[in-house]
């Protein structure tokens, strides 16, 4: 599995590579948004590290930042099939 990563003026975009371009219901996951660095699984965990707030997108990357206690399951929501979580610190 492989993840789409991309910063925007601090926040983090991150999807999973098969939703990329893809409409879920009303959300279309941009490729203008979403489309960066494509990156693996390892390479993904580290970024999920750093303390900046993230936007993620794709029933893979929720299920690592709930795995890693990044975020939990009452704040993710399904859109149209996929799961969207955002990340931020006060």
């Amino acid at each position: 599995m492989k993840f789409y990563v991309k910063e925007h003026e601090g926040v983090i975009a991150i999807c999973d590579e098969d939703v990329l371009g893809k409409k879920f219901g009303d959300f279309f996951v941009s490729e203008r948004f979403y489309e960066g660095e494509l990156v693996g699984l390892n390479e993904v965990k580290k970024i999920l590290k750093e303390e900046v707030p993230f936007n993620l997108v794709g029933n893979e990357i929720i299920k690592i930042a709930i795995s890693v206690g990044l975020l939990d399951e009452k704040s993710v929501v399904d859109v149209g099939g996929v799961k969207h979580g955002q990340i931020y610190y006060l």
